[in-house]
């Protein structure tokens, strides 16, 4: 844009002498904004790059923060998966405690079960002993009774024979018999030494 309006203004002018002055004004001011420029576009990429720097920092702050968010998070479901696994193994110690509580309670039923079976077979035994021996003593007490009864039939048999044999003796008196009955010895029959 200078340059162009300097090629103007120095057309109009007519010779190179005229008004050194006038020349030198323009020059300086082409010159100053030459010089001018170059500064204010450093300092506006200094400021953009300072700008994007910012923005980068920015940027990965926010990703830190996020990194640390997710990591927290993280943090707060492993935390979770650990308290959920601790109270899975909590429950299972608990359902083994009780299983084992219910064996043990079934097995000392069945001990207790087979206790009371083996003292029920121990009393039938002892009852059928006891029938047993009841029936052994009364077939004892039969025998005696048989034997009573025996006893008794040859006291009656021999009382019966010595009544014969005394009436034998008198009949044998008054009507004399060739062959006389013989009593069986008895208590009786020895008394009168036969």
């Amino acid at each position: 844009m200078f340059g162009s309006d300097w090629e103007k203004r120095r057309s109009m002018m007519g010779t190179e002498g005229e008004d050194q002055n006038s020349i030198r004004l323009p020059v300086e001011i082409f010159k100053r904004s030459i010089k001018i420029r170059p500064v204010d576009e450093e300092e506006e990429e200094e400021e953009e790059e300072e700008e994007e720097e910012e923005e980068e920092e920015e940027e990965e702050e926010e990703e830190e923060e996020e990194e640390e968010e997710e990591e927290e998070e993280e943090e707060e479901e492993e935390e979770e998966e650990e308290q959920e696994e601790e109270e899975e193994q909590e429950e299972e110690q608990e359902e083994e405690q009780e299983e084992e509580e219910e064996e043990q309670e079934e097995e000392e039923e069945e001990e207790e079960e087979e206790e009371e079976e083996e003292e029920e077979e121990e009393e039938e035994e002892e009852e059928e002993e006891e029938e047993e021996e009841e029936e052994e003593e009364e077939e004892e007490e039969e025998e005696e009774e048989e034997e009573e009864e025996e006893e008794e039939e040859e006291e009656e048999q021999e009382e019966e024979e010595d009544i014969l044999w005394l009436f034998t003796r008198f009949d044998q008196h008054t009507y004399p018999i060739k062959q006389p009955l013989q009593p069986h010895k008895s208590n009786f029959s020895k008394a009168r030494g036969g």
